[in-house]
């Protein structure tokens, strides 16, 4: 109870420190500065308290932490977390460090406490983004649109806005809204934009706007070069369009791609669903809506989204 027990603790949460042992030293320290605050240096215990605590999220002993013991140390000590950009930070890594052990649901926590309790502007919208990113990988896609809305800002930046428009795009048609997906990326002409408008156009079963959509992205057949990304699109118009069950579409679909197709490795599949012989009854159209929605490209923008969270990049995701 005297200076001998203060000394003492100063010195033990120091050695801890030196240790690594971050959750004893913050202890110590928290036992010192509670049962000796009229000692004047008791202020510069706690500052050192928060820059062991920060330092554990945003620091060099950062990625000794198992991300399990950070996020129990951050329950027991979140009342140090420092106000402004430096705290804000410190969430952000801690949050990228749950997603990497597929902690969804209490990072999302986190981000979600940040836009309700700390942030606001720009970066209030660009935390709204990431918490969407990672409900949709949780498969929470009405909280996904919850999320935009309620991170919404005046006067953010044109591509901000965009991406928000596409994340919530993507929850609604997640959310089996396909027609509300629509209206959130209406006027965008990005090629994003259209891959997404035909994914929404495929779930809503509109396959003629799907196939408008994709004879777009596939790109005029004067030109003659054939990339993997171009094939898939080629073969995802072919079964837009059979499933629309247009002959005539078919019929200019195949006069116009089927010799750039005749070397691709999908020269069978184009073959089917293009070719004279082609018998629409024989083809089973639930398997081609799902082969639709299983092309590589509809699923890139979503993998980018998880690669990044996998590699401890949440906070640049916008």
């Amino acid at each position: 109870g005297g200076s001998q027990e203060y000394i003492m603790l100063k010195r033990l949460a120091d050695l801890y420190a030196q240790g690594a042992q971050m959750s004893e030293a913050l202890r110590t320290l928290r036992e010192a500065v509670t049962h000796f605050p009229q000692w004047a240096e008791a202020d510069k215990l706690r500052d050192k308290m928060t820059d062991i605590f920060v330092g554990l999220y945003d620091g060099e002993t950062a990625g000794k932490v198992p991300p399990l013991a950070a996020l129990a140390l951050y329950d027991d000590y979140r009342d140090l977390t420092p106000p402004g950009p430096r705290g804000d930070a410190m969430i952000q890594r801690l949050a990228d460090r749950l997603v990497q052990i597929d902690l969804l649901d209490r990072a999302a926590d986190l981000l979600t406490y940040q836009i309700d309790q700390r942030l606001s502007g720009v970066e209030k919208a660009k935390v709204g983004a990431r918490l969407a990113v990672v409900l949709l990988l949780d498969r929470r896609p009405q909280d996904a649109v919850a999320a935009i809305d309620r991170s919404d800002a005046p006067n953010l930046p044109a591509d901000l806005q965009q991406e928000r428009r596409r994340l919530k795009a993507r929850a609604f048609m997640d959310a089996g809204q396909a027609d509300r997906g629509l209206s959130a990326i209406e006027g965008d002409v990005s090629r994003e934009g259209e891959l997404l408008r035909a994914q929404l156009f495929s779930r809503s079963q509109n396959w003629s706007e799907a196939a408008a959509t994709l004879t777009r992205l596939a790109g005029s057949p004067s030109d003659r070069t054939m990339t993997p990304e171009r094939e898939g699109l080629v073969v995802n118009l072919a079964i837009a369009t059979a499933l629309a069950g247009e002959p005539g579409m078919v019929a200019r679909l195949r006069a116009d791609f089927q010799p750039l197709m005749a070397q691709t490795p999908s020269a069978s599949a184009f073959e089917l669903l293009t070719g004279t012989t082609r018998q629409t009854a024989t083809i089973d159209q639930t398997a081609l809506a799902q082969r639709f929605t299983e092309l590589d490209i509809f699923q890139r923008a979503m993998a980018d989204y998880r690669q990044k969270m996998q590699q401890g990049r949440l906070s640049a995701i916008n």
